[in-house]
């Protein structure tokens, strides 16, 4: 069988594409790469305000928190000033001992300070792990910053109300006989909350001198005024957070 081979006209050549073709090509891929970078981009914005939002739905949570502790703590502190107004009384009159199962109960109780542990999971992911970008809302992030702000400001007091109470420990250990402590002393079940019976009858003080009586209602009051400070200060901090979760759930619409 014999291939016949068609030769190929000399000066015959591919038709040119014309200019268009070329332009529309080019047109078409940069339209693809534009439309891509757009859409990622969307797609970043959409992940990154659904964090934003579930990071402030999330403060909001920790504002209820604090709200809730906050109030605790004024009604523990509130009647840790009742005794010690109580406790001073009983020390005044001329024989402190015939008041003793008071002056023993309210003077154990005094010596312990309540604590508020700031609920601050969602603001320190914010701060440590340079998530606070992710608040685009300038307010916001504003009020969030001066929120944390405001926490830290008590850790200032705790110090000096140690001071205090330290203080107020080493003058009941000069007066107060510690068997009697140690049998009002109760235990509950785990965390192991400890606890004060009353004691039984008028358990007398080992010291009953006006000097000794009279450092010891100096230190009350130093014990009192640091808890009437606290109060005026969980007092503003209920307003504050329970302003700012207002303030939140209206910026982000939340229920």
């Amino acid at each position: 069988m014999e291939v016949h081979h068609h030769p190929i006209a000399i000066g015959s050549s591919t038709p040119r594409k014309k200019w268009t073709h070329y332009f529309w090509e080019f047109f078409m891929l940069f339209l693809a790469v534009t439309l891509g970078f757009f859409v990622e981009n969307e797609r970043e914005h959409f992940v990154e305000h659904r964090r934003e939002k579930q990071f402030i739905f999330s403060m909001c949570e920790d504002l209820k928190s604090d709200t809730f502790l906050l109030h605790r703590l004024v009604n523990t502190r509130q009647t840790t000033i009742i005794r010690i107004d109580s406790l001073i009384y009983y020390l005044k009159q001329p024989n402190p001992d015939d008041y003793g199962k008071f002056i023993y109960y309210y003077g154990r109780a005094i010596a312990i300070r309540p604590i508020f542990v700031n609920t601050d999971r969602t603001i320190q992911q914010l701060k440590n792990a340079g998530n606070l970008r992710l608040i685009r809302n300038q307010s916001a992030s504003d009020s969030l910053i001066k929120y944390d702000w405001e926490v830290r400001r008590i850790e200032r007091t705790i110090d000096r109300e140690d001071a205090f109470l330290l203080e107020y420990i080493e003058t009941l250990k000069q007066l107060f006989d510690g068997t009697e402590f140690d049998k009002m002393m109760t235990t509950a079940p785990p965390p192991f909350h400890i606890g004060w019976n009353w004691p039984e009858g008028n358990p007398p003080l080992l010291r009953k001198d006006k000097e000794s009586l009279q450092k010891l209602i100096n230190n009350l009051h130093f014990v009192k005024s640091i808890n009437i400070y606290n109060v005026r200060w969980s007092n503003e901090m209920i307003g504050r957070a329970s302003r700012l979760s207002e303030f939140l759930k209206k910026e982000y619409h939340l229920k």
